[in-house]
C-alpha cells in the first residue's frame, strides 16, 4: 500500500485529491490518465487487505525519504496521508486526509 500512497501523492497529492484507481494490463491507472506498472499479485492483495478491514476501509502513507528510495523516477514528492477504500468494481478509491510534514524518494 506504500507504492500506492506514493502514486497518489504524485498524482493528486497537491489538489488534495479523490483518486479512484483501476488495474489493468500489468498497471494501475487513474481517472485523468496517470499509469504505473504492478504487478497483479500487488494490486489483489490490497483487495485482500482492504476486504478484510472494519468497513472495507484503511489508511496509507508512503514510506519517507529515509526508509526507502522507490526508484520509480518521480523524484522527490511531498507526502501526504490518505484514506483507502475499496470500490465495489474492483477499483481502490484514495481521499486525501492530510499533509504530513516530509516527503518520499524516486
Amino acid at each position: 500500500m506504500f507504492r500506492l500512497a506514493r502514486l497518489a501523492d504524485a498524482w493528486g497529492g497537491d489538489q488534495k485529491a479523490t483518486l479512484k484507481l483501476s488495474y489493468g494490463n500489468g498497471s494501475v491507472t487513474d481517472r485523468a490518465g496517470h499509469s504505473a506498472a504492478m504487478p497483479a499479485s500487488h494490486w489483489k492483495g490490497i483487495l485482500a487487505m482492504l476486504e478484510r478491514t472494519p468497513g472495507g476501509k484503511g489508511a496509507a502513507r508512503a514510506l519517507p525519504a529515509g526508509a526507502n528510495n522507490y526508484a520509480d523516477g518521480l523524484g522527490s514528492i511531498r507526502r501526504n496521508a490518505w484514506f483507502v477504500e475499496r470500490g465495489k468494481d474492483g477499483t481502490i478509491v484514495m481521499t486525501f486526509a492530510r499533509e504530513l510534514d516530509d516527503s518520499s524518494e524516486g
